[in-house]
């Protein structure tokens, strides 16, 4: 019993890995640094682009680029512009909602 359960769970993780993205297939070796200023108060949020910066390498993740690593209170999710499959996601956790309370 423990051996097809064994490779029940091998063949789960391999179908995973089949069908994750492959990260030169949408991106280079490069990193798009986007500064925002997150603004609101209790009723209302925005978020205003301030500045896109091109850098020279990558240090983020190259694997399961559509999963959410850690779940923040705010997501980036990036799709493709004809299929619409996320091709990326993140989280991140502004100081903003510290204020709120």
């Amino acid at each position: 019993m423990t051996k097809i359960l064994t490779r029940i769970i091998l063949i789960l993780f391999a179908v995973g890995d089949i069908s994750a993205q492959n990260f030169t297939e949408y991106f280079t070796d490069k990193t798009l640094r986007v500064d925002y200023i997150f603004t609101g108060n209790a009723v209302r949020q925005d978020i205003y682009l301030e500045e896109l910066s091109q850098l020279p390498s990558w240090a983020g993740r190259r694997t399961r680029l559509s999963e959410l690593p850690l779940e923040g209170n705010g997501q980036i999710i990036m799709k493709d512009l004809h299929t619409k499959q996320c091709i990326y996601k993140t989280s991140f956790s502004s100081l903003f909602y510290e204020w709120l309370a």
